[in-house]
Parts: structure tokens; C-alpha cells; sequence
């Protein structure tokens, strides 16, 4: 992709992927020809490991931003993966089991969920998380001990 000044990001799920299924070859051949020069980037809620698969090969040159924000990805490799700090993660999965609330934890590559019965999956922001642990008494009490 191009070392221009403009930048152009495009959103994938609803916007230029539909329904979960790989970006077709046409769309990607517009997005080659509309954004040549330009710094192409891809964004999602995704992470990285989940947005690959579904960006054909000719515009993997492009810089990735997954997990709302939360990751960056480019030529192979990981720019940046925001992570909780280690003290923290035990304190987190109490609060999550003390309240029986479903969790799904992604690191770069691989993820993990809760064995409760998800209806309805929860993924939550490690910002969302440490707010709330912040806000309440119980997190107060998890984040000092």
C-alpha cells in the first residue's frame, strides 16, 4: 500500500464484509484500485486471527487494527496487543465467576471462554472491565488484594 498522506479505513463486519463471509473479489479489487497511494486500513471488533481469513491476499499489505482499537497488525507482524497486566487477570476471572457472568479471553492468537452456557456471549473491553472494577466495592476490594 501506498506511503501517502491520506489515510482510509474501512470498517469489515456490515460495512465491506457481509453475513461473516470473505471479501469478494470484485470489492477487493475496487478497494485496490480506489485506495492506490493511500495508507490502507482494516478495522474491526475482531481480532487480528479473525479478520486474516477474510481479506484476500492482494491487500494483506494493509495495517489491521483489531479488538476495537485494542491490536495492530501489519506485513506479519503484531505492532502492538494491549493485554491486562498479569496481577490482574486472577482478580478479573473471580469477579466474573463471583457475578456467573459468561467471558470469552482472547490473547493474539488463541482464545479461551467460560464453561457456563453462553446464550448469549459477553466480550468485554479490558477498559469496560477495570472500570467497573474501579467502580465497585467488590472490584475495589479484588483490584487491592
Amino acid at each position: 500500500m501506498g506511503n501517502g498522506n491520506l489515510n482510509i479505513v474501512f470498517d469489515l463486519d456490515g460495512t465491506i464484509i457481509e453475513h461473516g463471509k470473505p471479501l469478494g473479489s470484485q470489492k477487493a479489487k475496487d478497494i485496490v484500485r480506489l485506495t492506490s497511494g493511500c495508507n490502507l486500513f482494516f478495522a474491526s471488533a475482531r481480532p487480528i486471527r479473525d479478520m486474516l481469513p477474510l481479506i484476500p491476499e492482494e491487500l494483506r499489505g494493509a495495517t489491521f487494527i483489531g479488538c476495537n482499537g485494542g491490536q495492530a497488525w501489519k506485513n506479519g507482524d503484531m505492532i502492538f496487543s494491549n493485554q491486562f497486566p498479569y496481577e490482574e487477570i486472577g482478580p478479573i476471572l473471580a469477579l466474573l465467576k463471583t457475578k456467573s457472568t459468561p467471558y470469552v479471553i482472547d490473547s493474539e492468537w488463541k482464545y479461551s471462554f467460560s464453561q457456563k452456557n453462553m446464550i448469549s456471549r459477553v466480550i468485554l473491553n479490558h477498559y469496560q472491565i477495570l472500570e467497573y472494577l474501579r467502580k465497585t466495592s467488590l472490584g475495589m476490594a479484588l483490584l487491592s488484594s
